[in-house]
């Protein structure tokens, strides 16, 4: 899908994890973990205990409420003069310090990665491709943000 650059690059956007996004991982590795230590312990002619399994389950749904409400602010918001990365404190990054926007894989998905002027990547909590039908052109909209102004002004 094309995104017309010019009206997005002088906007004020802000992209942060859906809801899913953000409790998917606990929810899947509590149901994984559970499933895995009743498995080891079949394996080993040891009968799971149900309260066991329970507790696993009830602390991987208390860690996926508690990443809900702690990383609900948690992403990126662009404007036209820096990218401000919001995580567990605030970066403003200016689009002058920044040589490059890349995309790479992270544990089965895709993430943004800024790469300043020192090389360091630093990578953006979002947007992430995980259940994101517009993560591209979320991504062309960062780009041509940073093609917009990467410029110094003198």
């Amino acid at each position: 899908m094309a995104v017309n650059s010019m009206a997005t690059a002088d906007a004020t956007i802000r992209y942060r994890l859906t809801p899913l996004q953000r409790t998917l991982p606990f929810l899947a590795g509590g149901l994984l973990g559970s499933a895995l230590v009743e498995g080891v312990m079949w394996a080993n002619g040891i009968a799971p205990l149900a309260s066991m399994t329970r507790q696993l389950l009830i602390a991987s749904i208390s860690a996926a409420l508690l990443n809900l409400v702690a990383s609900r602010n948690y992403g990126v918001t662009v404007t036209p003069q820096a990218a401000i990365v919001h995580n567990a404190r605030r970066r403003l990054i200016n689009w002058v310090d920044i040589q490059g926007v890349e995309v790479e894989d992270f544990i089965g998905s895709r993430t943004i990665v800024l790469i300043d002027t020192t090389a360091k990547r630093i990578r953006l909590r979002a947007p992430l491709s995980l259940l994101d039908d517009r993560f591209d052109e979320k991504r062309q909209v960062i780009e041509a943000c940073w093609r917009a102004h990467r410029e110094r002004v003198n």
